[in-house]
């Protein structure tokens, strides 16, 4: 990753009255939902777009939405970058990848971008239509057997395309172990649905995936759940 911003992206993203009036240059402010005991974010978008913050070695400060700031698009992540505002957390990423010369992706195949772009969207689409439901359970047409035998496929699925691999595209981490990752730590850490943190819990390459994960990024974990702080830094490799 190259911290220099490319010049073709100086002016993306939407000016708005800065939510940070003393903002320093080339430094990402994530605007984000307080922490949470269990998990540093009960949102798994904020989570993915801290994790991948940190993935892509970004310098980036956190900032507490207050459960009231918004972005432009009534979106919660965003993130402040030189006075300008990003929404969206897909298209924050793709900015951001843009601006700073992210290149986490930038050796993989035709062949293994498309296999990463699919299971994006089953990750991004399918599971977290799936943790809605499960968070909404008596409203719509689906039963919670019937959202749980689905959500079991999209798992399994996810568990035999991991197979053995440290992350989602080999030993190397790419932008969708970001999603991926986030969206799993929903269904573990907090009470979303026992027979879908049970079946995680048998498939073991789910459970060494997390855990691969946060030791690679989230070395602070235990101090982001304790303190409920936003301003720790991973220090070390290794979790307890």
């Amino acid at each position: 990753m190259n911290g220099r911003l490319s010049s073709s992206s100086r002016k993306s993203g939407i000016y708005m009255p800065p939510l940070v009036k003393d903002w320093e240059k080339d430094v990402v402010y994530l605007v984000q939902i307080p922490r949470a005991g269990a998990i540093p974010s009960v949102s798994p978008y904020c989570l993915k777009l801290e994790t991948w913050l940190r993935m892509a070695n970004i310098p980036y400060r956190n900032i507490s939405n207050e459960f009231s700031h918004v972005s432009h698009k009534g979106q919660v992540p965003f993130v402040e970058l030189n006075g300008r505002q990003y929404a969206d957390t897909n298209h924050i990423i793709t900015d951001l990848t843009k601006t700073f010369n992210v290149q986490l992706d930038s050796h993989l195949s035709e062949k293994e971008w498309a296999d990463m772009q699919a299971y994006h969207c089953l990750v991004e689409n399918a599971i977290l239509w799936l943790k809605k439901k499960c968070d909404a359970f008596g409203i719509g047409k689906d039963t919670p057997y019937e959202v749980e035998t689905v959500g079991k496929k999209w798992l399994t699925a996810l568990s035999i395309f991991l197979d053995e691999k440290k992350f989602m595209m080999g030993d190397t981490p790419t932008t969708v172990d970001a999603t991926t990752f986030a969206t799993l730590c929903q269904f573990y850490y907090l009470p979303v649905n026992a027979d879908l943190k049970n079946l995680i819990e048998e498939k073991r390459n789910l459970i060494d995936y997390i855990r691969n994960m946060r030791e690679e990024f989230w070395a602070d974990w235990g101090e982001c759940t304790t303190t409920l702080s936003l301003q720790t830094k991973p220090k070390q490799k290794e979790i307890d």
